[in-house]
């Protein structure tokens, strides 16, 4: 539970033939700033219990990695999501 009394949220999702429990903890609240961590929690052929974290710094992480830029030219910004350049930003007109 957070400062704020923002309790988990529970949901059982398939994926397959597995059943995930998913459960999204508010880690931060306050002052207007809202940060969710999600957990999945599977059992495997072993019945040992696995978890899978997703959280904030995770997500921040691969944004990080999938979006970049560069300068084209003094006007021309250019915006490259994953890999590939999509979108040039006149510069000028913005």
């Amino acid at each position: 539970m957070t400062p704020m009394f923002v309790l988990p949220k529970l949901k059982v999702i398939q994926i397959g033939q597995q059943d995930i429990i998913l459960c999204s903890f508010n880690t931060e609240s306050g002052s207007e700033v809202y940060i969710e961590d999600l957990y999945g929690f599977y059992q495997d052929s072993k019945n040992s219990l696995n978890i899978m974290n997703f959280s904030a710094d995770n997500y921040k992480k691969k944004l990080n990695e999938s979006i970049n830029y560069k300068l084209q030219s003094d006007n021309v910004l250019d915006i490259i999501i994953n890999n590939k350049d999509l979108y040039d930003i006149d510069l000028k007109k913005l």
